[in-house]
């Protein structure tokens, strides 16, 4: 319950504590604990990469532009400060949106499907070394 109000308000651990009475940390250890235990079946079920032919034959392709196949996006999720040396820290600042925060990178077919997902990046990794992950290319070819 604790981890859905996480994800439903978007809160610090501090705040789930002081709602559900029990320490942040113990907080933390659970839903780590949970999402860790849930991972594999959450990707078996939701992340499922599909060819550009695969697509094609299923009728899932972006109607303007027949070519495309995938559709990539980056975000920056911000956090903060870590509690690190200067040079570590840094590589969690994006000059770009001039905060501290972690990258996400998803690519999604074109029925809306996510074919690849990395997440946890230090926020300051540009978006085409993100890209250029082997198996990030694997599932856009």
């Amino acid at each position: 319950l604790l981890l859905l109000f996480w994800f439903k308000y978007a809160c610090t651990w501090a705040h789930v504590g002081a709602t559900f009475q029990v320490p942040k940390s113990t907080c933390q250890e659970l839903a780590m604990e949970l999402l860790v235990g849930v991972a594999p079946l959450l990707q078996a079920a939701f992340i499922k990469p599909m060819t550009h032919a695969e697509q094609q034959a299923a009728g899932f392709l972006f109607d303007d532009m027949q070519e495309v196949s995938a559709v990539v996006d980056c975000t920056v999720q911000q956090c903060t400060k870590p509690k690190e040396s200067f040079e570590e820290a840094k590589r969690h600042f994006s000059f770009k949106h001039n905060r501290y925060g972690l990258k996400n990178l998803t690519i999604h077919s074109c029925n809306g499907r996510v074919m690849w997902l990395l997440s946890g990046i230090p926020a300051s990794t540009h978006d085409l070394t993100l890209l250029r992950d082997e198996n990030a290319m694997n599932a856009v070819n």
